[in-house]
């Protein structure tokens, strides 16, 4: 899992490519959520796009840093998941636990509208 973290408008992007699944790429996930929750970071989006593969210890790590930014009053939301992702989410029942974007910018709007 390869993961770049860029910044627009005060959000946090953390763009993901490769599988999120058992072993370091979950992991890697989130420890890197966990690292910009410590940095005091309370906008955080997944760009999920490039994620080719997610089984169900990533969909743990995902739920688990829902829960960790949930518990810092942060907030973290899903962009683009690929089709075999989204497809994962739904079966599960997990897509409703978040706020999931098709487009970055509504995405980085949606934060700004819950700082008002």
């Amino acid at each position: 899992m390869k993961i770049t973290i860029r910044e627009r408008h005060g959000v946090r992007i953390l763009d993901l490519v490769g599988k999120l699944k058992v072993g370091e790429g979950a992991r890697s996930v989130y420890t890197a959520v966990r690292a910009e929750l410590d940095g005091g970071h309370k906008s955080i989006l997944l760009n999920l796009s490039q994620v080719s593969f997610l089984d169900s210890t990533g969909l743990g790590r995902l739920v688990a840093c829902l829960t960790s930014a949930s518990s810092r009053e942060a907030t973290l939301e899903l962009l683009s998941p690929s089709p075999r992702v989204r497809d994962v989410l739904e079966i599960t029942g997990t897509a409703q636990l978040f706020e999931i974007f098709d487009d970055e910018d509504e995405a980085i709007q949606s934060f700004q509208n819950q700082d008002r």
